[in-house]
C-alpha cells in the first residue's frame, strides 16, 4: 500500500488493484491509473474538499462515495452515505460518521487495514470565539468521536489546522489519546507544511506522526 499526499486534505491510498482518492481539489491527472479500480471519497461539499471538475471522470472503473450534501449532478456510479451508514464496494467497506462541521468522516476497511479519514471532523477552537462557543465546539467534537466503533487504526488522516493558533494540535492530541494509531497523517493545513513538523515536535518526535514537505508526494509505503 502506498500513501500519497495531494493538497490540503487530499489523499491517495492505493495498492496493486485499487486507488482510493479522498477530498481531491488539485490536478490528479498524472496519478490516475485506469488499470486499477478507482474510488473518489468526498467528505463534504466545501470548496477546500470538493472541486467537481477535478474528479468528474467518465470511466467504467470509477466509483464515487459522497456525503449527503455533495452535489451529484453529472456524476455516475455514486453512493451517498449519511452518518452511521456504510457500503461495501468491491470488497472495500466505507462507513460514515458525522462531522463537527459539514458532511462525513469515514472509516475505511481496505487491503486488510483500517483507515480513518476525518474530513472536517475537528475540535474547532478559535481565539476570537467566546469561551461558551468553544466549549460547545469541544462538546460536539467529543460526542461524535465517541460514536466511532473502531479503536485501532493503521492509518488516520486528521486535521492539524494552523488557523487555530495555539490550539492547532488539540484534535491530533485527542485522537492519539483516544485511539491506537499506527500512522498519523496530518491534513487540512493548506500549504503550511511546517505545521506537520511542529506537530511532530509537539508530540516529542513521536514516530507514528508523518511529516509532509510538499504536495503530490508519496509519504508512506506499507
Amino acid at each position: 500500500m502506498i500513501v500519497t499526499y495531494l493538497q490540503h486534505s487530499g489523499i491517495l491510498v492505493e495498492n496493486e488493484t485499487h486507488q482510493l482518492f479522498f477530498d481531491v481539489i488539485s490536478d490528479i491527472t498524472s496519478l490516475i491509473n485506469f488499470d486499477k479500480k478507482i474510488f473518489f471519497c468526498v467528505s463534504h461539499s466545501h470548496s477546500d474538499h470538493f472541486v467537481k471538475s477535478k474528479i468528474m471522470i467518465d470511466h467504467p472503473k470509477v466509483t464515487y462515495v459522497f456525503s449527503e450534501d455533495v452535489p451529484r449532478e453529472g456524476f455516475e456510479n455514486v453512493f451517498v452515505l449519511a452518518p452511521l451508514e456504510k457500503v461495501t464496494l468491491d470488497g472495500i467497506v466505507f462507513k460514515a460518521y458525522a462531522s463537527s462541521d459539514l458532511g462525513n468522516a469515514y472509516t475505511i476497511y481496505f487491503d486488510e487495514k483500517t483507515l480513518f479519514f476525518a474530513g472536517d471532523l475537528n475540535w474547532w477552537h478559535w481565539e476570537n470565539n467566546s469561551e461558551q462557543a468553544n466549549r460547545a465546539e469541544e462538546k460536539l467534537f467529543k460526542e461524535i468521536v465517541a460514536t466511532i466503533d473502531d479503536r485501532v487504526f493503521d492509518l488516520a488522516f486528521i486535521p492539524v489546522d494552523p488557523r487555530q493558533g495555539k490550539a492547532y494540535h488539540i484534535t491530533g492530541d485527542y485522537f492519539l489519546e483516544q485511539f491506537e494509531i499506527a500512522h498519523f497523517i496530518p491534513i487540512h493545513f493548506g500549504a503550511k507544511f511546517d505545521i506537520t513538523k511542529q506537530f511532530k515536535a509537539h508530540r516529542n518526535s513521536e514516530e507514528k506522526v508523518i511529516c509532509i514537505s510538499n504536495s503530490n508526494t508519496q509519504i508512506l509505503t506499507l
